[in-house]
C-alpha cells in the first residue's frame, strides 16, 4: 500500500545519512536512486568529501515527503568512489543516475546501502514496516525496494 509512496520519496527528494566516525555523528545529504533490481544507490551531493566507515559501516538514511510523512531505512552503507570513466563498474545504478553524474569533470563518492530495515510513518502517526530477516542480512543483499514483492511494508 504504501511501498510506492517509499520509492517515491527516495526518488524525488534529497535524503540524509547518518553514520558514526569513531564517537562522532555525521548526517550528509544524497540523492537517492533504485536501481533496476530494486537496489538502492545514493550519490554523494558533497563531493569533496567521502564517508569513512573503518570500524562501522552501519547508517540510517532519513527523509520527509511533502505531506509530513517520515521515511526511515536503515542498512549497511558500502562507498564505491567513481569518475565518469568508470561508471560501467556499477551496472545497476547506471541506468538510475541523474546526467550530471555522468559529466566527464564530476568526480563524486557513489554508495551502495544494503537495506536491513525500513519504517514509513504517515502523517496520522501510523508506522508501516519491513525488517530484514534476524542473522541473514550478513548473507543477503538486502530488502530490494520493488513495490510488491519482495518490498510489501506491514503496520506496526
Amino acid at each position: 500500500m504504501h511501498e510506492q509512496a517509499v520509492v517515491n520519496l527516495l526518488q524525488e527528494k534529497a535524503v540524509f545519512v547518518g553514520t558514526v566516525e569513531g564517537v562522532r555523528p555525521r548526517v550528509r545529504p544524497m540523492l537517492g536512486f533504485i536501481g533496476p533490481n530494486g537496489g538502492l544507490w545514493l550519490l554523494s551531493l558533497v563531493l569533496k568529501e567521502r564517508v569513512t566507515l573503518t570500524n562501522n559501516d552501519q547508517a540510517q538514511l532519513c527523509a520527509m515527503g511533502d505531506e509530513g510523512d517520515l521515511l526511515q531505512i536503515n542498512g549497511f552503507l558500502e562507498p564505491m568512489p567513481f569518475s565518469s570513466g568508470s561508471m560501467s563498474q556499477w551496472t545497476e545504478a547506471e541506468s538510475t543516475l541523474p546526467k550530471h553524474a555522468m559529466d566527464a569533470d564530476l568526480s563524486a563518492t557513489l554508495y551502495r546501502l544494503r537495506v536491513h530495515s525500513v519504517y514509513y510513518t504517515v502523517r496520522d502517526g501510523k508506522t508501516f514496516y519491513q525488517q530484514d530477516e534476524a542473522g541473514k542480512i550478513e548473507t543477503m543483499d538486502g530488502i530490494r525496494l520493488i513495490p510488491g514483492a519482495p518490498f510489501r511494508l506491514k503496520q506496526e
